[in-house]
């Protein structure tokens, strides 16, 4: 039996699962393979996992003051929580030489730093690479400029173990760096080309779904869109949304918006929320001085 699997699965059954052939659009279902067999009734209760490794990928370009309190946070806070249920965590950050400046005071064993010119898509290619050279059963993709709260990572980690493959988070939560406001964005509009498909930021893969992907599964010609970038190759998998998405959280990851961002604030319809609010509270407001 696969460590990672929350119920028994065959040699042959993997080997099915892990050839799948995305790249032809043979979309996965139920008929050919076992294990997106989701209601059944052998997988509803979730087995403890034994020594699972998440990577957290971060591509990072300039913004030293936001990326530095990022740093702070993950060696703080996050990396520590994870650790404490029960997981193995590395984190990839990739970048070019001036963000390496940044980055060195944190560099350790399991803090590592993949060198990369500003290039988006080649940044999250060679870093799921690295992430599987790694040993990593979970990769987590995480901006710079995102705070997430462990629970909610391990929530995600749950919709894994249970659809094998991704899962993703719908609403978020933004903070104004110029205003000192925050508000919610509660997911893509039904209109949208993205909805339901979760935010790309504090988005989690499995080994299994990264190794079908090749070598090259975000764009390196554009520098952005990357949720456009990659939707087509996750769409080939009928993993309905409701096992895939975590719709609703008592921490929403908190994403900071200033004039840097390549997508602003005005791009998402959003609304307000005080900053009590136990959506947001949760994160310490020391990591929001800039």
């Amino acid at each position: 039996m696969f460590h990672f699997f929350p119920f028994k699965v065959s040699a042959s059954e993997y080997e099915t699962i892990r050839t799948a052939d995305l790249s032809n659009k043979k979309r996965l279902t139920r008929k050919n393979v076992i294990s997106l067999i989701l209601v059944s009734e052998n997988i509803k209760g979730m087995c403890g996992l034994m020594s699972v490794k998440i990577v957290i990928n971060t591509p990072v370009y300039r913004r030293t003051n936001i990326t530095s309190m990022y740093y702070f946070y993950m060696k703080q806070e996050l990396v520590p929580q994870l650790k404490m249920f029960g997981f193995d965590v590395d984190v990839l950050v990739s970048g070019d030489r001036f963000d390496y400046l940044t980055f060195e005071p944190f560099e350790s064993e399991n803090f590592v730093f993949v060198e990369c010119e500003n290039n988006l898509g080649l940044k999250k290619n060679r870093m799921l690479k690295e992430a599987l050279a790694r040993d990593a059963d979970i990769v987590a993709l995480i901006d710079s400029d995102d705070f997430v709260h462990a629970n909610t990572l391990q929530k995600l980690v749950d919709l894994v173990r249970i659809n094998l493959f991704w899962a993703s988070i719908e609403n978020f939560a933004f903070f104004d760096t110029d205003m000192r406001t925050f508000c919610e964005f509660k997911g893509y509009a039904s209109s949208h080309s993205l909805f339901r498909n979760g935010m790309g930021s504090c988005r989690v893969f499995s080994r299994l779904l990264i190794e079908q992907l090749g070598d090259k599964p975000f764009k390196e010609d554009v520098n952005k869109s990357m949720d456009a970038s990659i939707k087509a190759k996750l769409s080939y998998l009928a993993i309905p949304y409701r096992h895939r998405l975590l719709t609703q959280d008592a921490y929403l990851p908190i994403g900071l918006k200033s004039s840097e961002n390549i997508w602003p604030l005005s791009a998402y319809k959003t609304i307000m929320l005080d900053a009590s609010d136990p959506k947001v509270v949760w994160l310490s407001p020391k990591y929001l001085q800039f």
